[in-house]
């Protein structure tokens, strides 16, 4: 009897292909596009699709002993190419005849500068070569090498107009960027670690109101005007300082004491030594007031740890495969430039790197009792071979294998990303 006809964990039948579907659409407590999204998901696993799937270990999926998992599908942004990119460029272009970025343009501005004196391709050398000074020894040669200049600088601009890269530039941003799956990248199932954490978090600050900004705030509970409160707060000084401790008679000497201390703080002596001198004698203190303040919200952190050990030449070759995948999409590509005539380039940018869509399984379909994440940058990863042990297969692969994925979200949550989105 093959493992896939044996009862699981729990006495129940392994789930077949159609079972996984039934339960996708009939018993799933979820809205009908996320129904329809795991069956896709479903039959992508059985049909394929793209370059394929690395999975570890080989049977993640049907083995009973792995009934969960987490899959990482890699996302690029961008725009989708189509007619609609096509007709953006279009409507581009003729925007720019419209606003006078054409090629007779360009020849005008080339002719100006050839009427300057300076070929119809001026170089560096035309103004003065490294080194050299020019200098404006008649009324009228400053405003010409401005206007040379200039004229240079539109032919640039033009330059790059014609080309079409600016208008392919533009258009890709005009024509909707966003996430969208990278059917040539390998999706990778693994068994579910042990151990993972979701860790929820916001930022709070902490904010000193002092004597001014507690009257203000006082004043507001007390159901004041907005303004006038906070103009209250800012002019409250000294006298208004005074005022407020003469006008309660139950601070007495306290209340003076404290007087003498608010002075004490607003005049600054000989680098605070007086101050703190005066603050012994007075053993009294402003009170700063401090408040926490809402800043923002964190970005959630995910660390996934992977302990691999090949039991076939076939799960050794995977393992490389699945660790040249993550490293190649946690780097960005680079932008190279052609210089001079030799082929020499440089890299003068750098492209955002591929970010990832997380997903946990539970019996071959997406677990709903985990929550979701939004698209993750892989930031770091580390993999350590023979953490136990120094074996090697024969072709030099390592007998073991740790692999640490730490991601970062992509974007912070709100209240309705958990109440609506599911994250």
């Amino acid at each position: 009897m093959s493992i896939l006809s044996k009862a699981g964990p729990l006495g129940e039948k392994l789930s077949s292909t159609a079972n996984r579907l039934q339960r996708s659409v009939e018993g799933s407590a979820g809205n009908l596009f996320e129904q329809l999204e795991e069956v896709q998901s479903i039959f992508s696993s059985i049909f394929g699709g793209g370059s394929g799937g690395l999975q570890f270990p080989l049977d993640v999926q049907g083995n009973p002993a792995y009934n969960a998992a987490v899959q990482f599908k890699v996302r690029k942004y961008g725009s989708p190419d189509g007619k609609s990119q096509k007709e953006l460029e279009n409507q581009i272009s003729d925007n720019l005849k419209k606003q006078g970025a054409t090629t007779a343009f360009a020849d005008d501005a080339a002719a100006s500068v050839s009427g300057q004196g300076l070929g119809s391709n001026p170089s560096l050398e035309d103004f003065g070569g490294p080194g050299e000074t020019i200098e404006a020894t008649e009324a009228g040669s400053g405003s010409n090498f401005i206007e040379a200049s200039s004229n240079l600088l539109k032919q640039a601009t033009d330059s790059v107009t014609d080309n079409g890269l600016l208008k392919k530039g533009v258009s890709a941003i005009r024509g909707g960027m966003r996430f969208m799956d990278d059917d040539s990248q390998p999706r990778v199932i693994m068994y579910m670690p042990t151990s993972f954490s979701f860790v929820d978090g916001v930022q709070y600050e902490n904010a000193t109101l002092g004597a001014a900004g507690a009257t203000a705030e006082a004043a507001l509970q007390a159901g004041g005007d907005v303004a006038a409160s906070a103009i209250a707060g800012i002019t409250q000084g000294l006298t208004s300082f005074k005022d407020l401790i003469s006008g309660n008679n139950k601070l007495g000497e306290q209340g003076s004491r404290l007087l003498i201390q608010r002075v004490n703080e607003m005049l600054k002596f000989g680098k605070g030594q007086v101050n703190n001198a005066v603050t012994l004698q007075t053993r009294t203190i402003v009170n700063p007031n401090v408040r926490s303040i809402f800043r923002g919200v964190n970005l959630r952190e995910f660390t996934f740890q992977f302990k691999m050990i090949a039991t076939s030449r076939q799960e050794a070759d995977v393992i490389d495969k699945i660790i040249t995948h993550f490293r190649k999409e946690l780097y960005p590509d680079i932008i190279n430039v052609p210089i001079g005539e030799g082929g020499q380039q440089a890299g003068i940018g750098y492209v955002f790197p591929n970010a990832f869509d997380i997903q946990f399984h539970f019996g071959g379909i997406r677990n709903r009792r985990l929550p979701k994440l939004k698209e993750c940058y892989l930031r770091n990863m580390s993999h350590t071979i023979n953490p136990t042990g120094g074996g090697f297969r024969t072709d030099g692969q390592p007998n073991e294998v740790d692999l640490t994925l730490s991601f970062v979200e992509h974007q912070t949550l709100h209240k309705q990303d958990i109440v609506k989105g599911g994250f």
